[in-house]
């Protein structure tokens, strides 16, 4: 029974092992402003009303979309990218591929970018002729 709880957590910490799983997580913090601030916006199924902050998954990449009446509406991508913490899982040789495999199908080997968006809203045709 305890050789069996041993071999239990070694399994387990084999299987969660990821510099990046451990370091970022699989989801990360993306800050978002308006010029006017008090802008809708919406990412998925996530809304929130500027200035604030989006939760986002590094998974994948995210398509934001920044909005207030009598202003265009702005759309911004949001990327995925690489991070760099993945090369973190050669220092735990040789468990490494298994740290690589975790840290990329989990989205934690992935960065986010912009993570910090300031949108300057445009007027309509419409709301700069009724000034």
């Amino acid at each position: 029974m305890k050789r069996g709880l041993q071999i239990l957590i070694v399994v387990t910490a084999l299987l969660t092992l990821g510099c990046s799983t451990i370091v970022n997580g699989p989801r990360q913090t993306v800050r978002i402003e308006s010029c006017p601030s008090g802008a809708t916006v919406v990412a998925g199924a996530y809304r929130l009303t500027t200035p604030g902050a989006l939760s986002l998954s590094r998974h994948t990449a995210h398509s934001v979309e920044v909005s207030k009446t009598g202003y265009e509406t702005q759309r911004i991508h949001i990327n995925r990218q690489f991070s760099t913490m993945v090369f973190g899982n050669v220092l735990l040789l040789p468990f490494a591929v298994v740290g690589l495999v975790v840290d990329f199908f989990s989205g934690c080997g992935y960065d986010l970018s912009p993570t910090d968006i300031s949108v300057v809203l445009t007027p309509t045709e419409r709301a700069g002729r009724a000034e």
